[in-house]
Formats: C-alpha cells, sequence, structure tokens
C-alpha cells in the first residue's frame, strides 16, 4: 500500500468516526429533550377549566 492509499483509507475512516459520533449525539439530544418535555409535563400539570 501506497503513502497516498494509506492517507486516503485514513481520512475516510476519520470522516466515517465522525458521523457514528455525530448520529450519537444526536441520538443523546433527542433523548435530552424528549426528557426536558417529560420533566415539564410532570412538573405543570396541564389545569383542565371548570365550566360554569
Amino acid at each position: 500500500m501506497g503513502f497516498w492509499e494509506a492517507i486516503i483509507i485514513g481520512i475516510a475512516l476519520y470522516a466515517g468516526l465522525n458521523s457514528i459520533a455525530e448520529a450519537f449525539d444526536n441520538i443523546a439530544v433527542g433523548i435530552e429533550q424528549a426528557g426536558i418535555h417529560v420533566a415539564a409535563a410532570i412538573e405543570d400539570p396541564v389545569e383542565e377549566e371548570e365550566e360554569g
């Protein structure tokens, strides 16, 4: 394997690993936002209006 082939493979691996890390980060942000939404719903329940 030549020098340039090794460089290209290294760049491809780096880009692939960064993409995987970004995907996991997006999943973590989604879970965090869902948790915030659930916590807000538990903390401030929607009050039902009384009809009168």
